[in-house]
């Protein structure tokens, strides 16, 4: 296990507008608010979503397009530096209008019906992605 102490700067909050992608809200605040580590955690609504399972035998990740709405259960996610460039990892689990939940990793082509956040930023060094050889994935390097 690898860590270090957190140090929290500013707590923003918030909520994206309809039909905003997600994704891509949240890294443009982030890039916006030049905030280069920290955490996220919202609540709302999709029109439609596309979220993602890793599969950890092909290193790949297995896609859904959800075309209806959904509530936005839990909505957990980081904000780190991969390829010098401000990066955001989300996870949500969801509900549709039959009742039962997916969740996964949040992909472009999650539209916003609304979304309310909270955005804590940690101060320090950054947490820089790189590639693993392990599992595919591109992981914190601390």
């Amino acid at each position: 296990m690898k860590y270090r102490d957190a140090i929290y700067g500013r707590c923003l909050v918030g909520r994206i507008e309809k039909g905003e992608d997600l994704l891509d809200a949240f890294s443009s605040f982030a890039r916006s608010n030049q905030i280069r580590l920290g955490f996220i955690t919202a609540i709302g609504a999709l029109q439609e979503a596309r979220i993602a399972l890793y599969d950890q035998q092909k290193f790949e990740y297995i896609t859904w397009d959800i075309k209806e709405e959904s509530e936005i259960d839990n909505l957990t996610g980081n904000i780190s530096v991969k390829d010098g460039e401000v990066f955001c990892h989300l996870h949500a689990t969801l509900t549709k209008p039959d009742g039962h939940t997916i969740g996964g990793h949040v992909c472009r082509g999650c539209v916003v019906f609304a979304c309310e956040f909270i955005v804590q930023e940690i101060i320090g060094e950054d947490f820089v992605r790189i590639p693993d050889k392990d599992t595919g994935l591109s992981l914190w390097q601390i």
